[in-house]
């Protein structure tokens, strides 16, 4: 079980990374409700293509509290 759950923080942190998309805010390219699994090795292994959906850090935290907390109704359509 130690090594399962080993694995598994190992994958989430080097590999890939499950997301779930809570608003509509991404239309028409990722609908509300989808999930998607981003891989953390791009870029540099993989090239990027126009259409490639990107996932960014925010790591000075200039997105205040949690980003799907609170969702302004018709931000981004």
């Amino acid at each position: 079980m130690v090594v399962a759950l080993v694995i598994a923080v190992l994958v989430k942190t080097f590999l890939i990374q499950p997301f779930y998309i809570p608003s509509a805010s991404m239309n028409p390219t990722l609908l509300e409700d989808d999930k998607i699994i981003v891989s953390k090795l791009s870029p540099g292994v993989f090239d990027l293509e126009r259409g490639d959906v990107i996932v960014f850090e925010d790591p000075a935290d200039w997105i205040p509290g949690d980003a799907t907390e609170n969702p302004t109704p018709g931000c981004g359509s």
